[in-house]
């Protein structure tokens, strides 16, 4: 559940590549649809939204919600270039967290994950392939099983699987 940075750098290449040439596209309709699975889960207050990309998950927020998105490859000035792994927001700022399609692309999971839970007071709501062992555009395989045993103390509130190897899961505080 960890690999060189190195190594990460060459996927992530990969997934760039593969954006700019425009061959990422979705087999699964009901995947992109982020604002449906977003009213499924609870909206904090505040939100940070974990490798962000092109801030999608801001316009599917209610307005009052106080965002933040942070990407290593930011597409925009309201990105903070950041890794979830090298994460510097204090304890406890954030109400909600979204990790949407970014989580089997980590370089330290289990780093990451701790980095999640300490900056988030109330849910974290993840989605991510499952299953998928790792190849030229993914780093990590994520299993359910590990994944719920290092979100401890927090609990899945949510799961749903929008394909056999997709999952939206909400763990709870």
């Amino acid at each position: 559940m960890k690999v060189s940075q190195n190594l990460w750098l060459e996927r992530m290449n990969n997934l760039l590549e593969r954006r700019k040439a425009g061959a990422i596209t979705s087999q699964f309709k009901h995947v992109d649809d982020y604002k449906g699975h977003i009213n499924k889960c609870y909206v904090g207050k505040t939100v940070l939204d974990v490798g962000c990309g092109s801030m999608t998950i801001k316009s599917c927020l209610p307005q009052e919600t106080e965002y933040t998105g942070i990407d290593p490859f930011p597409v925009s000035d309201e990105v903070i270039k950041m890794n979830i792994e090298e994460c510097d927001f204090p304890d406890n700022t954030f109400e909600t967290l979204y990790a949407f399609a970014m989580l089997d692309n980590l370089y330290d999971l289990p780093k990451a994950v701790e980095q999640m839970k300490r900056v988030c007071t109330n849910n974290i709501v993840i989605l991510t392939g499952v299953n998928i062992p790792p190849d030229k555009y993914h780093t990590i395989e994520i299993k359910k099983e590990e994944l719920a045993e290092l979100m401890n103390p927090f609990k899945i509130g949510y799961i749903e699987y929008l394909h056999p190897k997709i999952m939206l899961i909400e763990f709870l505080r």
